[in-house]
């Protein structure tokens, strides 16, 4: 193996999305509740928000949350149909963006 194919990490992430969709098929089952947010920031705690995303409404999730507004931007041009929850702070002359992406904010 040359140097370019090395792994130089003593640590990995194996991430199964059936594994997740489980989970969230669980929680919905199991909880009672209609509604529930796919919370997928900082690109799914690094597993890959859009991946994610589409595995955890497709197992029941039927909302999604991010922390920034360029994380919901990045699932809107993925995701077009559900509704998007920023639930951090963004800038008063970014609200624009947000609604013309149907992105919902926090207040």
């Amino acid at each position: 193996m040359s140097h370019h194919d090395a792994f130089f990490r003593d640590t990995w992430v194996e991430v199964d999305l059936d594994r997740i969709a489980e989970n969230v098929s669980n929680i919905k089952q199991h909880s009672g509740y209609e509604n529930l947010y796919a919370v997928v920031k900082a690109n799914a705690y690094g597993h890959g928000d859009v991946e994610v995303a589409r595995a955890a409404l497709d197992a029941g999730a039927n909302m999604l949350a991010v922390a920034f507004l360029d994380e919901a931007l990045n699932l809107r041009r993925e995701i077009k149909d559900v509704p998007v929850l920023v639930m951090g702070a963004i800038r008063p002359q970014d609200i624009a963006v947000a609604a013309e992406q149907n992105i919902d904010i926090t207040a």
